[in-house]
């Protein structure tokens, strides 16, 4: 049961905490607490949004051993990318080598938006170029070929 104000309202924490499905919630746990056996983490088709996005972000700063990301099947859009994407060049998820972004309906729900986001992309992946050693990122519609497989190499070596 939630956790009600002095006039019976649930508070503003307890209807965040209820909005965040809870396999997230239980991954969020993992990556903040940088558990070491949580080297692959699989949050497909979980109903991520941008939102959700920025509480994996903050979840991944100082986590140091997860190796794979699986976001597929959400309704992230470009601009979640880009958070996540910042994240990465500022060392969050510092092991990470692989990125699952495909079947993101917000990321290209037409051609055309599809198109205009990867531009979006492209900006963000050029960054993660300059900081990243090796990150595999994949975009583009699920249950089909991946658009754009990208090999990240750094000058960090």
């Amino acid at each position: 049961m939630g956790v009600r104000g002095g006039n019976g309202e649930k508070t503003a924490e307890t209807k965040a905490s209820s909005s965040v499905p809870r396999r997230l919630r239980s991954c969020l746990s993992l990556l903040h607490a940088n558990d070491e056996d949580t080297l692959w983490v699989s949050l497909s088709a979980c109903h991520i949004n941008d939102e959700h996005v920025g509480l994996i972000c903050s979840a991944l700063e100082h986590n140091t051993h997860v190796l794979s990301l699986d976001l597929s099947a959400n309704d992230i859009s470009s601009a979640g990318f880009e958070a996540l994407s910042a994240c990465l060049v500022n060392g969050g998820g510092l092991d990470m080598i692989e990125l699952d972004l495909r079947g993101n309906k917000k990321l290209g729900e037409t051609e055309g938006a599809l198109g205009e986001a990867l531009n979006t992309v492209d900006t963000a992946l050029e960054a993660l170029r300059r900081e990243r050693r090796v990150l595999n990122v994949l975009v583009g519609p699920e249950g089909r070929e991946t658009i754009e497989v990208v090999d990240v190499h750094g000058i960090g070596g």
